[in-house]
């Protein structure tokens, strides 16, 4: 027992227990989104909705609004059909950031944009056959961007209300 400092790049925490907090809940399995309207998943609200194209809207990351006690993310995508999901991370999981022309391990992805590791198996992913459109709170994939002539682009949205 006792209390324990533990450091996580920029941060640091005192713990009971030996874990740093993490905003972000735990997810299992995976969950198929509705095309439009909201699903619930685990404790996320995810909203899509077909918008007219506006431009990219980037919110902080949840690394910045840790301290909210309302984490909100929204991502605008190109169409990606009707096959999304919502899961965490598996072993061998690549991804596509945005202006990247290539692949790159999503656990690499993680450590470059330095997502605290006792967040990673939580950070909700936004995946279609094709692969992970969006790293929630992040990134989305270079593939999934919506092209400058879009008029209208598929706008998701998590939302976790505090309880």
């Amino acid at each position: 027992g006792g209390l324990q400092f533990l450091v996580s790049y920029d941060s640091g925490f005192i713990s009971l227990n030996g874990q740093a907090p993490c905003p972000l809940p735990t997810l299992t399995g995976q969950t198929r989104l509705q095309t439009t309207g909201e699903t619930s998943v685990g404790n996320w609200q995810v909203k899509i909705g077909i918008v007219e194209h506006r431009g990219a809207e980037y919110p902080p990351s949840p690394k910045t609004r840790a301290t909210d006690s309302r984490l909100k993310f929204a991502a605008y995508l190109a169409a990606t059909g009707d096959e999304l999901v919502v899961r965490t991370r598996q072993p061998g999981d690549r991804f596509q950031p945005l202006g990247m022309s290539g692949t790159k391990k999503l656990k690499d992805f993680m450590v470059d944009e330095k997502i605290p590791r006792h967040w990673r198996d939580s950070v909700p992913l936004v995946a279609t056959p094709k692969g992970i459109a969006w790293v929630v709170g992040w990134r989305i994939a270079d593939w999934a961007r919506t092209p400058d002539d879009a008029i209208q682009v598929m706008k998701i949205e998590f939302r976790l209300d505090a309880t």
